[in-house]
């Protein structure tokens, strides 16, 4: 497997299952904070990306404490069809809010999310609605 990241490439032997992870963090100026997070995942040979969702959903629902779906919208993204997904959920009493957008790139999707307090839901919004217009995505 020839893995790329972007500061170069290398050669592993074997099966190999890409997981990497990108996350970014900033203050929100009241003790908490946004992450914004991409990571890329494989779905099985012929699953469509709603049933992907669907099924990323279901997990959700039943591993995470307190998960509720609060939207769910088929959207445009990098000029692909896509799914945005806003959810919450309870960490340590506190509703963490989450807004995320899932699309297809070439036999993955990557995932791209956006979360914070429940509290600061409508900039968190915000935040992916003015950053998901300037996703471009690059050949492979």
């Amino acid at each position: 497997m020839i893995f790329e990241f972007d500061e170069g490439t290398f050669e592993i032997p074997g099966a190999w299952a890409d997981q990497t992870e990108n996350k970014l963090a900033r203050s929100a100026g009241d003790g908490s904070s946004y992450a914004f997070t991409i990571f890329r995942a494989r779905p099985p040979d012929g699953q469509s990306l709603a049933a992907f969702v669907d099924e990323n959903l279901a997990v959700q629902a039943q591993t995470t404490r307190g998960f509720e779906l609060l939207t769910r919208r088929e959207i445009t993204l990098a000029g692909s069809p896509a799914v945005e997904v806003e959810s919450r959920w309870l960490h340590e009493d506190k509703f963490v809010f989450q807004c995320m957008a899932v699309a297809p790139y070439h036999d993955r999707v990557l995932v791209v999310t956006a979360a914070s307090r429940m509290k600061l839901s409508e900039s968190c919004r915000d935040l992916m609605r003015r950053v998901l217009p300037t996703l471009e995505l690059r050949e492979r």
